[in-house]
């Protein structure tokens, strides 16, 4: 674990912390309108007493929360349903509540040094968390020095030091932390480096190939896989299809020759559409508009454009 995290996490048991048979606390929590968001840091010895079940700490199906522990020293243990999940040094979970898991103190090691987060009554943001921590069996590592750790931290800082007192900036920490979460998670699943290599491979393609109408199988034989595997691969490594990503960069390059006046026959054709009515479908389905009504839209902007910078030479002569 960093050297940052654990010295927050003594500031904080310094700062606002209390001690009770071995083990330390310190917690803070804040109203958000109707709902309830807070931050803690302990230290738990092994003991039986500390063990948390999702069943039994109220909330409901219609009434969901959220706990977010992540570990800096010692060790726990998350049980979901019936697997078990060792929580050591850089591992978190979040968890749904009510939610068939628990979480208790590893009875075999030193104790449990960790930060906790919870949101209460926030009913969207702890069924979008749950859907991007699902995949995760809602465990999952922070590393030391990465972009979540540091907002992590930032977010706990700042509600122990009362600078959240206003409950629009409290839940607007608590938004973009939500945020991070699904940032970190993807990352997680879609590391960096090979989704840039990927998509690189992918932009060459299509600039070498965009004025003719290839299919993914083309793209496959470039990666020396079938259809099938090369759409599953590309996926997996980037979030999107390769199907979709295309159709992403030919909208793009159709857009920028919409603004240019060009007619629809030939944009399809430098595009790689097979022809004016497949750009329009495609137009529409993804805009909800045709290309006609786009070229008006931005005909209108562009004239708003023109009397903006008409009315600004006028007052400037004045």
């Amino acid at each position: 674990m960093s050297d940052d995290a654990l010295a927050v996490w003594d500031s904080v048991i310094r700062d606002y912390g209390f001690e009770s048979k071995g083990s330390h606390y310190a917690g803070h929590s804040y109203l958000i309108h109707q709902s309830s968001f807070g931050v803690g840091a302990e230290f738990q010895f092994p003991s039986e007493d500390y063990r948390w079940n999702g069943m039994e700490r109220g909330g409901s199906e219609t009434n969901r929360w959220f706990t977010f522990q992540w570990t800096l020293e010692g060790e726990g243990e998350l049980r979901v349903e019936d697997k078990v999940f060792a929580q050591g040094p850089g591992q978190a979970f979040l968890v749904p509540i009510p939610s068939e898991h628990e979480y208790r103190v590893s009875p075999s090691g030193n104790g449990w040094k960790f930060f906790y987060l919870f949101l209460k009554d926030t009913h969207w943001v702890v069924d979008r968390l749950t859907r991007a921590v699902s995949d995760w069996v809602y465990t999952f590592p922070v590393e030391g020095g990465s972009r979540f750790q540091s907002e992590t931290l930032r977010v706990i800082e700042l509600m122990f030091s009362g600078h959240l007192d206003d409950p629009f900036e409290a839940e607007k920490a608590a938004l973009c932390w939500m945020l991070e979460v699904e940032r970190h998670l993807y990352q997680l699943k879609h590391p960096e480096d090979p989704r840039k290599e990927l998509l690189f491979i992918a932009d060459k393609f299509y600039r070498e190939n965009q004025q003719r109408s290839f299919g993914v199988e083309d793209f496959a034989q470039v990666l020396g896989m079938g259809r099938a595997q090369a759409s599953m691969h590309f996926k997996q490594i980037t979030g999107i299809s390769p199907a979709a990503y295309f159709n992403e960069l030919r909208l793009k390059d159709a857009i920028s020759l919409l603004r240019q006046g060009f007619k629809l026959q030939y944009i399809a054709r430098e595009t790689g559409f097979a022809d004016a009515n497949h750009l329009c479908k495609v137009f529409r389905r993804v805009y909800h508009m045709s290309p006609g009504q786009f070229k008006k839209i931005h005909a209108i902007n562009r004239v708003l454009e023109v009397d903006d910078v008409a009315d600004r030479l006028i007052t400037d002569r004045q």
